[in-house]
């Protein structure tokens, strides 16, 4: 061997080692860019499939609102440019309060809404205490046949969410704050409020609250 050889190789050693070795380097490089591209995909994937959820569920949730009285501003002028268009319409604002009423009374019958001196015993406040609450926004009282009544899953979960979750949509009509407490999210794995138990599903759901009711806010 050579001395020009033997100052070669380890030059070679000092600039990164054999060719052997930088190849597999690089080889090693290339692998960690293809995972990356790979998780980049998959999250972007993600974010499409939580966007495709979230406007289903505002589509259903507006088909819903049509059938509720206290309806929002934007539903009820949506509601009426169908009643102008079609000259024959088969159901009239009032009927379709009429049918929100309706629904509301069988809620109350099946207990899915509570009555406020019940509610009230069951977080252990008195009536004032709750009607402070909910003049805060942190609760979503509801009048049907001059009661007021209040959804009764939030009584199961924790305050402070509770609390967080009404003041997130507190601008919004109480039909649509209604549907959206009891309906199942596609944006929450299928899940419906008073199914998530763990606070990181919880925080999941303000952020899906603020984020909707911001949406509709603005359509109206």
């Amino acid at each position: 061997m050579t001395e020009r050889t033997t100052h070669e190789r380890a030059q070679g050693k000092r600039r990164g080692g054999s060719p052997a070795t930088a190849f597999h380097t690089l080889e090693a490089l290339v692998g960690e860019m293809r995972s990356v591209i790979v998780e980049g995909r998959a999250a972007t994937q993600t974010a499409m499939q939580v966007s495709r959820k979230l406007t289903e569920d505002r589509a259903e949730i507006r088909a819903l609102l049509e059938t509720l009285c206290g309806a929002g501003p934007s539903t009820a002028r949506a509601s009426r440019r169908k009643l102008r268009a079609s000259p024959a319409p088969s159901m009239t604002l009032e009927s379709a309060r009429q049918a929100g009423q309706a629904q509301l009374v069988g809620w109350v019958g099946d207990g899915t809404l509570m009555a406020s001196e019940e509610f009230a015993a069951r977080w252990g406040m008195t009536s004032q205490g709750l009607q402070k609450a909910a003049a805060r926004g942190e609760l979503l009282p509801l009048k049907v046949s001059n009661r007021i009544y209040y959804p009764a899953m939030l009584c199961e979960l924790p305050r402070p969410f509770t609390s967080r979750l009404c003041l997130a949509l507190r601008l919004l009509s109480p039909a649509q704050q209604l549907i959206f407490l009891l309906r199942r999210h596609g944006a929450l794995d299928g899940k419906s409020i008073g199914e998530l138990t763990t606070s990181a599903q919880q925080e999941r759901a303000v952020g899906l609250a603020q984020s909707w009711a911001a949406e509709e806010l603005d359509a109206a």
